[in-house]
């Protein structure tokens, strides 16, 4: 998002403080609704997460998925390891 947004702003044809406005406006526009949703979701999931076997169902969920993210992004450099 950085890069894009440096990009585009980089393009206008304005001067330093206009530009640096622009930035920080669009990414306050779209940061600040992600952060709210992810603390909301956040807060809801805290409530859930009190009870012990639900957390450790959810713990093994977050480690199945990242060791799956592990071999998905590996899995094309497997043929040259091997």
């Amino acid at each position: 998002m950085a890069v894009t947004s440096v990009g585009i702003a980089g393009g206008l044809s304005l001067g330093l403080a206009p530009k640096l406005l622009t930035l920080v406006f669009a990414c306050a526009l779209v940061n600040l609704p992600c952060i709210l949703l992810w603390t909301l979701f956040g807060a809801a999931m805290r409530r859930h997460l009190q009870l012990p076997w639900v957390r450790r169902v959810f713990n093994g969920l977050m480690s199945a998925t990242i060791a799956a993210t592990a071999v998905w992004m590996l899995w094309p450099l497997l043929p040259r390891i091997v």
